[in-house]
């Protein structure tokens, strides 16, 4: 298995997609860690690009990492054209104290209705703000 464990990675950096191309095009990357980078929804968007373009990753840690509705959507929306089994998205701002329209949710509770997605095994989504509302 081949990991990319990238830990200060600037924003700059990964929001121009300059280390996504690069886990895309030179190496056939399983694991990506970017745990604690603080990317936001710019970066997730950058991550959810190289989800369509690279299937060979299959498991990625994104937790501690401030995606709020915008990244989080944009990710939702990448899963069912890539092979991730294990997504950790723990410690980020999915609920409604960020996203008083469910926007985030209603994207997680449509991957999670996809017959698309039978490949998602592991899904964090621990410590993400969401309220008895946001599950419903």
């Amino acid at each position: 298995m081949r990991l990319a464990s990238l830990g200060a990675v600037s924003l700059a950096t990964l929001t121009k997609c300059k280390v996504t191309d690069r886990i895309t095009h030179q190496c056939p990357v399983e694991t990506v860690i970017l745990a604690g980078n603080d990317i936001g929804d710019e970066g997730a968007s950058c991550m959810a690009e190289l989800f369509r373009k690279n299937p060979a990753i299959t498991e990625c840690d994104l937790s501690w990492n401030n995606i709020k509705k915008a990244g989080a959507v944009a990710i939702f929306q990448a899963i069912p054209m890539s092979k991730i089994s294990s997504l950790d998205l723990g410690y980020n701002a999915l609920g409604t104290s960020t996203d008083l329209e469910r926007v985030a949710t209603l994207a997680l509770s449509k991957l999670l209705l996809s017959k698309s997605t039978s490949h998602l095994m592991h899904l964090n989504i621990s410590h993400n703000h969401l309220n008895e509302k946001d599950c419903r």
